[in-house]
């Protein structure tokens, strides 16, 4: 039966080199008529693998698949051609998860189809941009297959949680924050090649979509475990926050982070969540490197750009710092009126650092904003008390 599974494994790789060199080499048959015949040796692997119950078919199969159009390319330009050729062959993998626990087949799946298109849109970039290698047209293709395998390959990874009740293990969590870096990397390069830079706030917004849609299935539903619901979220939170200082500038990025990082750390202590008072603590660390950022625009003033003064009180840097104030005095406020709940955490000494860090910080940050407010009223007068000597030299 071994053997037997072996023969079928290599019977379907020659079917699927003779269907591609028959359409890309001779062009012998039709488009139309080389995806119904891979669509059918798609679905003959799957079903022979899952009949013989072979992981080997399934591997070997698909191994030759992927082999097929990226080592025998003969540079015709038919990259939509691989891409839905390989989306195929994804979607037979997608099948066989939810029947068989062959997670090497998945794993295979992932790295090749990645790999492949990872190697074409970098040879891209260094070859020629995309925009005026492809045009707008075909670029938003190729950006709709980046699409369809990231989305391919997060319901292959999520099918095992949701419907094998499986753990969350350290490689299905790699597996998911890297394939949603890729589609994200690559998507952003996309973006700026073909719509511009305007329009990266709404593809990062549309990345926190896509994940709050699987985060809503899975807790509505009760699928899967605590710890992928709260991975998933996490996805949401990492994708607005990042598309916070991609759309917005300056001051508006720091109010909104410290902001998120209140309403993250209030819901996950009053409610007991820790996952959420978790990502509130490096979110309160980014907004406050952001608040210092803001800070050094003080200090800019000339005299000769009446445009640069900062006006005592009433300006953007100092209600930046207010809000901000504000907020850590809510977070320090809930941090002293909810008790911490020690046992969602491993490390009991954090909520002893928390008594003095909080603190800390708030303080910190209350005097340096009035002082660098105070610094540069009085900076700007003594800027403005200064005298031009017009007098000659010679006298």
């Amino acid at each position: 039966e071994n053997y037997s599974a072996v023969l079928v494994s290599g019977a379907m790789v020659i079917m699927y080199f003779i269907t591609f060199a028959a359409y890309d080499f001779y062009g012998l048959i039709s488009q139309t008529m080389a995806f119904v015949i891979m669509a059918v040796l798609t679905a003959f692997m799957v079903a022979t693998s899952l009949n013989y119950n072979r992981q080997i078919i399934a591997l070997l199969g698909l191994v030759g698949a992927y082999a097929v159009p990226f080592l025998l390319s003969n540079n015709s330009g038919q990259v939509t051609t691989m891409f839905a050729y390989m989306t195929i062959i994804n979607i037979g993998i997608l099948l066989i998860t939810f029947q068989r626990n062959w997670k090497p087949v998945y794993y295979t799946a992932f790295g090749l189809s990645w790999f492949i298109y990872l190697f074409w849109f970098i040879e891209s970039l260094i070859g020629k941009s995309i925009s005026s290698k492809l045009g707008v047209e075909g670029g938003t293709v190729e950006m709709i297959f980046s699409f369809v395998f990231f989305l391919l390959f997060y319901l292959i990874i999520l099918s095992y949680k949701l419907v094998k009740k499986e753990k969350l293990s350290p490689i299905d969590t790699v597996l998911i924050l890297l394939n949603a870096m890729i589609f994200y990397g690559v998507g952003y390069v996309w973006t700026i090649e073909m719509f511009g830079e305007e329009y990266l706030g709404l593809f990062t917004l549309l990345n926190a979509v896509v994940h709050f849609v699987f985060a809503s299935v899975i807790f509505k539903q009760k699928l899967g475990t605590q710890n992928l619901f709260y991975l998933v979220s996490g996805m949401v939170l990492v994708f607005l926050t990042l598309a916070i200082p991609v759309e917005l500038d300056g001051n508006w990025v720091t109010v909104i982070w410290i902001a998120e990082a209140v309403l993250l750390f209030w819901i996950g202590r009053t409610k007991g969540v820790s996952f959420y008072e978790k990502m509130a603590y490096p979110l309160i660390a980014v907004a406050l490197i952001s608040l210092t950022e803001d800070w050094s625009h003080y200090g800019r003033y000339y005299s000769a750009s009446p445009e640069t003064r900062i006006p005592p009180i009433f300006n953007i840097y100092f209600l930046t710092s207010i809000l901000f104030i504000v907020a850590l005095t809510f977070i320090n406020w809930v941090n002293n009126q909810t008790p911490f709940d020690t046992a969602n955490f491993k490390r009991k000494w954090l909520p002893n650092l928390l008594k003095v860090a909080l603190p800390s910080v708030l303080l910190i940050t209350i005097y340096c904003s009035f002082f660098l407010e105070i610094e540069s009223y009085f900076s700007q007068l003594y800027i403005d008390s200064k005298i031009e000597d017009v007098s000659d030299s010679d006298n």
